[in-house]
């Protein structure tokens, strides 16, 4: 059986980037705590590889993750980070 968040998000709504850093945001997710739907903030950290590294639930129905991934280091290529957003989203 698959943890609720792999059905649960499946629409980037907004992809931010800022002095403290970049982060996705996935809503539309599975309902929880009635009808609230989950949403996922995603935090990529430049690193060698892909991995997830850290996931909280940072109030009811949201969770906080931290990504590790190549695409997230200075210069990383459109395409690298193209196919990572593709690959969260589905």
């Amino acid at each position: 059986d698959r943890h609720p968040l792999y059905y649960a998000q499946k629409q980037l709504v907004v992809a931010e980037a800022s002095s403290k850093g970049a982060r996705q945001i996935y809503a539309g997710g599975e309902p929880c705590a009635g009808d609230r739907q989950r949403v996922a903030i995603v935090r990529p950290v430049c690193a060698v590889e892909t991995k997830l590294v850290r996931v909280d639930e940072d109030g009811v129905c949201s969770y906080l993750m931290d990504l590790e991934t190549p695409a997230a280091c200075a210069g990383a290529s459109l395409g690298r980070v193209r196919d990572l957003e593709r690959r969260l989203a589905y």
